[in-house]
């Protein structure tokens, strides 16, 4: 969604940060507390908003989580508009916009620009501090009224072990330079998700990189499956996907490499050797 688009969605929509950085000191959630944020914004947490039984990170939340967590805010599930946005960067919200319409939700949308953007362009802000919940704090039911009650378009370590090394299957994987310095699944096709990240919403130059990889992304007769380190990522090319009109035959393997690489006996491209 552009800014000018988003502007005028205020008031009309809901605006949700989901600020998320893999590693550092940054703090997105105090940040958004301390403000400055769009008026009536709430923050998404994806590090609290999970599958929190899963000793893997970040794993996709029951769908009565995120619907316990969409009625605190006065967000009503498969209804409002929901825009997602940033304070710095972008690359992370793949990944909720994910979370949202896997598990039922598809009123999402994310906006192209970024907070800083979002003020030069005469977005309004404010500044007073406020407190985020946390999901303790929720009241989760045994079952969700509205939403998917498990996320779909979803594959897991026993659907990723029937599929691997299949000719009706591509794995496209998402992470930077550690897909060779840490190893990956057999088959696996690299395709960084900073390679597309940036052109997400130009769909011609989308179509031109998957076909730079020798992928057709709107042949449906294979399916893909994204995956990443730790399934972030890997929604970015679900995404790509998605905006380059594909609809089926796609799906994002959650536990991505930080679940595969866990277990001694699954098969591995292993990593280049200095001596290599």
């Amino acid at each position: 969604m552009s800014l000018e688009e988003a502007i005028q969605k205020q008031g009309a929509a809901r605006f949700v940060d989901a600020t998320w950085y893999h590693k550092g000191d940054l703090d997105p959630r105090k940040s958004f507390e301390e403000g400055p944020r769009i008026p009536g914004g709430v923050y998404f947490d994806i590090d609290d908003i999970c599958d929190n039984a899963s000793s893997l990170s970040h794993m996709l939340p029951s769908g009565a989580l995120l619907e316990a967590w969409m009625e605190h805010h006065q967000i009503r599930p498969t209804l409002d508009h929901v825009i997602l946005y940033g304070q710095k960067g972008s690359w992370f919200l793949p990944r909720v916009w994910f979370t949202f319409r896997s598990l039922g939700h598809t009123q999402v949308s994310i906006l192209e620009a970024g907070l800083n953007e979002w003020m030069q362009g005469g977005g309004v802000v404010e500044t007073h501090p406020v407190t985020t919940v946390r999901r303790d704090e929720l009241k989760v039911k045994q079952q969700p009224s509205l939403l998917q009650e498990r996320a779909q378009q979803v594959v897991d370590l026993d659907m990723m072990e029937r599929v691997v090394g299949r000719q009706d299957t591509v794995i496209l994987d998402a992470r930077g330079s550690s897909f060779e310095k840490d190893g990956h699944m057999p088959g696996a096709i690299h395709l960084p998700y900073s390679s597309i990240s940036d052109t997400v919403k130009l769909k011609e130059n989308l179509k031109n990189r998957f076909q730079e990889i020798g992928v057709d992304p709107l042949d449906e007769s294979q399916e893909i499956i994204c995956t990443c380190g730790s399934g972030v990522s890997a929604c970015t090319i679900y995404l790509a996907l998605y905006e380059c009109g594909r609809r089926e035959a796609m799906s994002v393997y959650d536990g991505s490499w930080q679940e595969w690489k866990a277990y001694p006996d699954l098969p591995k491209v292993k990593p280049l050797s200095l001596s290599d």
